[in-house]
């Protein structure tokens, strides 16, 4: 997936979910490593339970940090890809 973040070591969580069920889901988290510029960011998912089925995306920028609706905390993201 591709970022644009404000600043290095923002934390991107992308998590899948079961669109009934919401306690069936899986999600990683992954460090930003440039500001200001986009990245491609990757998500280790090959231990994810394929006898489930996911049909949510759900991406959390900054888990546990309150934004301000300043440019500090404002995330773009585009390019979701699954290899």
């Amino acid at each position: 997936m591709k970022v644009f973040s404000p600043r290095v070591g923002a934390k991107v969580l992308l998590k899948v979910e079961n669109q009934t069920n919401g306690g069936i889901s899986f999600e990683k988290e992954v460090l930003t490593t440039v500001a200001n510029a986009w990245e491609e960011l990757t998500f280790d998912y090959s231990t994810i339970n394929t006898a489930n089925s996911y049909q949510k995306i759900v991406l959390i920028f900054d888990l546990g940090a309150m934004g301000d609706g300043s440019a500090n905390y404002t995330f773009l993201f585009d390019d979701i890809k699954l290899n």
